[in-house]
C-alpha cells in the first residue's frame, strides 16, 4: 500500500474484482455468489453516500450491476438479508470458522468506522440496519433506471469492462510497477 498510495481496501477490492471476474469467465461459469452480507451492503451504501457516488450506489443490491455486459460474469449476494453475526454464527457453529481474525490493512479504514457506527447505532435502536437495506431496496428501481448502461466502456490496457479509459486495476498495477522499476525491482 506504501508504493501505490492508494487506500488497502480500494487496492484489495478492485483486484480481486477483476481476478474474480476473470477466473469466472475462463471457467465458463455465468455467475458468481459472493458472501456479502446485510452488514456489508450497509456499510457500502453509507459509504457511497457519504462520498456522493450515487452511480456507485445502483450497482448495489442482491444482484449487483447496471450494465450487462459478456465480459462482466453476474454477480449475486445470496446473503444478502442475512446480519453478519448471523452468518458468523452458523459458520462457527458448523465448523467452517475456527476464529475470526480481521485484516490488519482495514483498521482506521471508513469502512471499519461505519461499521462501528451503525453497530452502535443498532444496539440502542434495533431494527436500523433493516430499515436501511429495506428503504435502499426501494430505491435501488430508480438508481438503477438512471444509470442503466452509462459508463460502460473498455479500459484500453486490458480490455475488461471499466467506467473510465483504463480500469482503476490497470492503473494501481502501473503505480507498482513503475515503484518497483525505481527501486531496481523486477516487473
Amino acid at each position: 500500500m506504501k508504493k501505490t498510495g492508494e487506500m488497502p481496501c480500494s487496492v484489495c477490492g478492485v483486484l480481486r474484482r477483476k481476478i474474480l471476474n476473470q477466473k469466472a469467465r475462463e471457467l465458463g461459469l455465468d455467475k458468481i455468489a459472493v458472501a456479502h452480507n446485510m452488514d456489508d451492503e450497509i456499510q457500502s451504501v453509507l459509504m457511497n453516500q457519504f462520498r456522493r457516488n450515487i452511480r456507485a450506489l445502483a450497482r448495489l443490491g442482491p444482484s449487483p450491476g447496471i450494465i450487462k455486459n459478456k465480459k462482466l460474469v453476474k454477480r449475486i449476494k445470496p446473503l444478502y438479508f442475512v446480519r453478519e453475526k448471523e452468518s458468523a454464527s452458523f459458520a462457527f457453529l458448523k465448523g467452517f470458522l475456527n476464529g475470526y481474525s480481521e485484516c490488519p490493512n482495514a483498521r482506521g479504514s471508513f469502512r471499519i468506522s461505519l461499521r462501528n457506527f451503525i453497530n452502535n447505532v443498532e444496539a440502542r435502536h434495533p431494527g436500523i440496519k433493516n430499515n436501511i437495506v429495506n428503504s435502499f431496496m426501494e430505491m435501488l428501481p430508480i438508481l438503477r433506471q438512471a444509470y442503466k448502461g452509462k459508463g460502460a466502456r473498455i479500459c484500453r490496457r486490458c480490455g475488461e469492462v471499466s467506467s473510465q479509459k483504463e480500469c482503476r486495476a490497470c492503473k494501481i498495477l502501473e503505480k507498482l510497477s513503475a515503484n518497483n522499476l525505481k527501486k531496481g525491482g523486477n516487473k
